[in-house]
């Protein structure tokens, strides 16, 4: 697997348990391959889950949403 870009991009998420909104930053690699194109994250440059499989940091709730809009890209 070649990530062809990586690309810095900030999301809104919000917890359905506490319903706290915070904002986590991600950067997203993107690739193509037989399958069709795919997205693999990192944060502090190590794997990480996607935004929304992620756990609520101030509750460890497991219920979280990423709030429509568009990802912020840098």
């Amino acid at each position: 697997m070649t990530i062809d870009t990586v690309r810095t991009r900030r999301y809104r998420l919000t917890c359905r348990r506490c319903h706290r909104t915070w904002t986590a930053t991600y950067q997203v690699g993107t690739f193509h391959d037989d399958a069709g194109d795919h997205e693999v994250f990192f944060r502090a440059g190590l794997p990480a889950t996607a935004p929304g499989s992620a756990r609520c940091p101030h509750c460890g709730g497991l219920r979280l949403v990423v709030l429509p809009g568009r990802a912020e890209g840098r």
